[in-house]
């Protein structure tokens, strides 16, 4: 014979509500826990308050409120966008991937981690910025919330990629995780390998400055700094800055830089041709986008006389 779910030897049947389990438990032992659990929808301070009551009389009823408060912080969100440039390429032809990593979540996002995946059909080529591990990693310490961070890469098709019909389609993977996210946010972009005839003008533009300004005296030391940007959306080939020396000045005391272009893994020499008293900057490849200088100094020949007016124009071609 059953009462409320107990049989007749007074053992509870598992097939009782939980409110008897819940009965019963307290009958028992005295107490019970019930666990909640809530999600956030924003940040901000939160007091949750519990009341208990029951149909048998309670002889303190101040007891029966319970509050809690907690202050729960944001979490960042990487959104990840990847995109390629041109979309047809043919091999031995170099390819442009941008990376975009946004954070649109409400807390900043540390040590933040962004890893490029290269296909087989492509050879790492330039990176700006440079990674910070190997040539496909790069960690940035923080991003914070709405910022922006983006990532320049040049890749080269290789040599014995095959031209077949349908092309071969590249696609390659970028993630991104950080230290409050872990899990990796990814992001991919295609081009097809094709002998296509293409090309998008690059557009080279540049300024010049010369240090010190104004009236100089002979024997003193005059530098001039070209800079220039590839401010296309497609490398620049042969890039040649031709700059004269000027004959008032000491062709012996000349002194050539080639500038920020190391330091940013661009392919740059220099010549000097002493009949045309010209000095020749040629550098194979210019990206695009990405603030270049070059330099060179040399002193006012001792011998000047009188006043003269020293002119130098560079000449900027590709």
């Amino acid at each position: 014979m059953k009462k409320n779910g107990i049989n007749k030897r007074g053992r509870w049947e598992p097939k009782v509500l939980n409110l008897i389990i819940v009965f019963l438990f307290l009958f028992q032992i005295g107490f019970a826990e019930l666990i909640i659990t809530a999600k956030v929808n924003a940040e901000g301070d939160y007091t949750n308050t519990a009341t208990v009551s029951s149909d048998t009389y309670d002889p303190n009823s101040n007891n029966n409120t319970a509050s809690a408060s907690t202050t729960p912080s944001g979490l960042p969100n990487l959104v990840i966008t990847k995109s390629v440039y041109p979309t047809e390429q043919a091999p031995e032809g170099l390819v442009f991937y941008s990376i975009t990593v946004t954070n649109t979540g409400n807390a900043a996002a540390t040590n933040v981690t962004v890893t490029e995946t290269y296909p087989d059909e492509v050879s790492f080529y330039y990176a700006n910025p440079q990674p910070s591990s190997g040539n496909n990693v790069w960690t940035i310490l923080r991003i914070d919330t709405g910022a922006t961070y983006t990532i320049t890469i040049v890749v080269k098709v290789k040599d014995n990629v095959p031209l077949t019909t349908p092309p071969v389609k590249v696609t390659n993977t970028a993630s991104v995780t950080c230290a409050e996210v872990p899990t990796p946010q990814s992001a991919s972009a295609s081009f097809e390998v094709k002998c296509a005839n293409f090309y998008d003008p690059a557009h080279v533009s540049q300024r010049k400055e010369v240090d010190p300004k104004g009236t100089v005296s002979p024997g003193m030391w005059l530098t001039y700094t070209i800079y220039f940007v590839n401010s296309g959306n497609a490398p620049a080939i042969n890039v040649k800055i031709v700059d004269p020396v000027d004959s008032n000045l000491d062709e012996s005391t000349l002194q050539i830089s080639d500038g920020n272009l190391p330091g940013l893994g661009i392919t740059v020499t220099h010549s000097y041709d002493p009949v045309r008293r010209e000095i020749t900057w040629t550098i194979p490849t210019l990206p695009p986008n990405i603030n270049c200088w070059v330099s060179f100094r040399a002193m006012v020949r001792a011998t000047l006389m009188g006043s003269t007016i020293i002119t130098n124009t560079t000449r900027i071609s590709a």
